[in-house]
């Protein structure tokens, strides 16, 4: 499903663009006569480094196109004048900065993504003791199997995933899950009998955790990654 939306993406983005430069050569008298046929082309490359750039959040990737975009559009829209070297350095500046801002935690634990997988019509079924998934531009379902959970990885980048945990069973020394959602939505299931440690951060974003009532007894499932710009919301059944 990840890969169908993917190429249903990028097929249409490349289809308008193609459309794009054949209506810019036909009207001779719209502002993209001024532009030319190769920067139209550079026009296409920027903004699909732009887009890719976003569900990674890579800072660079956002602000350098927009600056090389800015150049190639300031005269025939008539924007505001600016010299393209004071554009490049401006989004050089403004993307280290980010960077630091939101800059991601490292990862303390380490993770193999070995792991069994059935796909259905419903969602995706894993089994195994460590466990990952990643959704990218696409809603997904992940149902998880395992009798002695030890760690897993799980990924959301501009999409949705539900991950239900009522059929895991979690290692006796506890487990620990790494979430990284970015311009996305992610949803945990997870039996209410479990300690959860919430060591979750969340950057321009939102982490809902409202348990009604845990047992100190039971066992222990430690949460740890960020959310920027989108939501994690944590649900106890």
């Amino acid at each position: 499903m990840k890969l169908r939306f993917r190429n249903y993406f990028w097929g249409l983005f490349f289809i308008f663009f193609a459309a794009f430069i054949i209506v810019s050569q036909i009207d001779r008298e719209n502002v993209f006569a001024k532009i030319g046929f190769w920067s139209i082309l550079a026009t296409v490359f920027f903004v699909a480094i732009f887009i890719k750039s976003i569900t990674s959040l890579n800072f660079f990737g956002i602000f350098v196109p927009l600056a090389f975009l800015y150049s190639i559009y300031q005269e025939p829209l008539s924007l505001p004048e600016i010299s393209f070297w004071t554009l490049l350095l401006a989004a050089v500046l403004l993307s280290i900065g980010l960077q630091m801002l939101f800059r991601r935690r490292k990862r303390i634990i380490k993770f193999s993504k070995k792991h069994d997988k059935i796909v259905s019509h419903e969602g995706e079924t894993l089994s195994g003791n460590r466990l990952y998934a990643k959704a990218t531009f696409c809603e997904s379902s992940k149902y998880l199997h395992s009798d002695n959970l030890i760690e897993g990885e799980f990924i959301v980048k501009c999409g949705e995933m539900n991950l239900y945990f009522d059929q895991v069973q979690l290692s006796p020394d506890g487990a620990e899950v790494f979430l990284d959602c970015t311009l996305g939505t992610m949803n945990l299931y997870l039996p209410k009998h479990w300690q959860v440690k919430d060591k979750l951060h969340a950057v321009i974003g939102n982490i809902s955790n409202n348990p009604s009532s845990q047992n100190v007894n039971g066992p222990e499932l430690t949460l740890k990654g960020e959310v920027r710009a989108g939501n994690i919301d944590i649900h106890y059944i």
